[in-house]
């Protein structure tokens, strides 16, 4: 599911920090609490981290665990409300630049994102040219860029 609502990424950075999920499922029956941060590493990027507490041992954290390195990493709400995450680097599609400029972004993710896109246009040339060809070119029925001659994606 995309990202309806962006929750602030430099809000959640430590465990102490985190966003905080009280009702998490845990095992069959039992229920506990999850937090969900961004670390951030200056040599690799950043990455999802998530923790949960241990309803057997008195509620005490389980070991964090952490996803892949992306170069942005976002996360938010869908549209029922679900928490969601969604990263960004220079191998990503023009499209999905397209889709994180549209959350709303602070402006030191606005940064990174500009960055990552000259980058991007550098590595993946033949793609961002397609794409340039195509904008301006704007679909009422998906809400999306493409070639007006071309059966929209979305709708079919």
């Amino acid at each position: 599911m995309p990202i309806i609502k962006l929750l602030s990424t430099s809000a959640h950075t430590t465990l102490e920090t985190a966003h905080v999920i009280k009702d998490w499922p845990y095992g069959r029956t039992l229920r506990c609490e999850k937090r969900v941060w961004i670390e951030t590493r200056p040599k690799f990027g950043q990455r999802v981290v998530s923790c949960t507490t241990n309803p057997k041992a008195g509620n005490k954290f389980n070991k964090p665990h952490a996803g892949g390195y992306s170069d942005l990493c976002l996360f938010g709400e869908d549209d029922q409300g679900m928490l969601t995450f969604d990263g960004l680097n220079m191998y990503s599609e023009p499209k999905k630049f397209e889709e994180i400029r549209r959350l709303g972004l602070d402006e030191q993710q606005q940064a990174r994102v500009s960055t990552l896109e000259r980058v991007s246009r550098r590595y993946n040339s033949r793609s961002w040219a397609e794409y340039d060809s195509n904008q301006g070119k704007f679909c009422e029925k998906c809400r999306g860029f493409h070639n007006p001659e071309e059966t929209c994606a979305v709708l079919g």
